[in-house]
C-alpha cells in the first residue's frame, strides 16, 4: 500500500500536473507540495541542522492557546524555542500586554521583539538575536 507522500505523486503524475498547479489547487507552495511528496517535514529538517526556532505571533485574539500549543509541540519535537516575537503589537493595548506576559510565562520563553503595524525595522538588536544561538551551544 502507498503512503501518503507516493499516493500524492502518483495522483499528481496521472492527472499530468505540474508540482506548482497542485499547490495553487491546495493553497500552498510548490515547494511544500514537494515537500509532501518526498516526506521530509519542517521539523526533521530544523532538527537535522541542530537549530532552534523563533515563534512569530498574531498579538490579538487566541494568541496565549496557539503560542502554548505551539511551545508545546516544539519541546516534544526536541526542537528548542528561543524567543517569541509579537506582530501586529500595540503598546498600551491591555489583551496585547497580557498576552506577552501570559505567553513568557505559560511557555518559560522569553518575547524578545515586539512589532507593531508599520515597522519598517524589528526592535532587536542583531547581537541580541545572535546571543539566542549562542547561549544553546555553550
Amino acid at each position: 500500500m502507498l503512503d501518503f507522500s507516493q499516493r500524492l505523486k502518483q495522483l499528481r503524475r496521472d492527472r499530468h500536473l505540474t508540482q506548482a498547479q497542485v499547490a495553487k489547487r491546495i493553497g500552498v507552495t510548490a515547494a511544500m507540495v514537494s515537500s509532501y511528496e518526498t516526506d521530509i517535514r519542517l521539523p526533521e529538517v530544523v532538527k537535522a541542522c541542530g537549530l532552534g526556532c523563533l515563534m512569530i505571533a498574531d498579538a490579538g485574539l487566541g494568541t496565549i492557546n496557539g503560542v502554548a500549543l505551539t511551545a508545546y509541540y516544539l519541546k516534544e519535537q526536541g526542537i528548542p524555542l528561543k524567543g517569541i516575537i509579537f506582530n501586529h503589537y500595540k503598546q498600551g493595548d491591555v489583551l496585547h500586554e497580557d498576552n506577552r506576559k501570559m505567553c513568557e510565562y505559560y511557555t518559560g520563553v522569553p518575547v524578545v521583539a515586539c512589532v507593531a503595524d508599520g515597522d519598517t525595522e524589528i526592535s532587536m538588536d542583531a547581537e541580541d538575536l545572535k546571543a539566542l544561538y549562542e547561549t544553546a551551544e555553550k
